[in-house]
């Protein structure tokens, strides 16, 4: 990928922020307006990269001197992966039916 180690404005690591957290805050906000939906579909896009993650629970972004942009983007998709699960996970249990959520590469 080639890119330097950037922090975002939050100080999360730009990829992560990018390609996990900006979705994540959408859906967040978005959320009370699907519940209202007939029928509503939440979408996260992954890639076969999250096999390249080496997630660390708590740790959304990479020191500079530890930072690989194949490792942290892997991370990302493995973010993505693990949301669209769980958010579909507290979906269900909380009976609202008409949220479908997925994840797709």
């Amino acid at each position: 990928m080639g890119f330097p180690y950037t922090q975002s404005v939050d100080g999360f690591e730009l990829i992560v922020a990018t390609n996990h957290l900006g979705p994540f805050t959408l859906t967040a906000s978005l959320m009370d307006a699907l519940k209202r939906s007939p029928s509503a579909r939440v979408v996260a896009l992954s890639s076969g990269m999250h096999h390249s993650a080496k997630y660390t629970p708590g740790h959304l972004f990479m020191p500079e001197k530890k930072h690989s942009e194949t490792t942290v983007y892997g991370n990302s998709k493995l973010y993505n992966l693990l949301f669209a699960f769980e958010l579909g996970r507290r979906l269900k249990a909380a009976g609202q039916t008409n949220i479908t959520s997925v994840a797709c590469h």
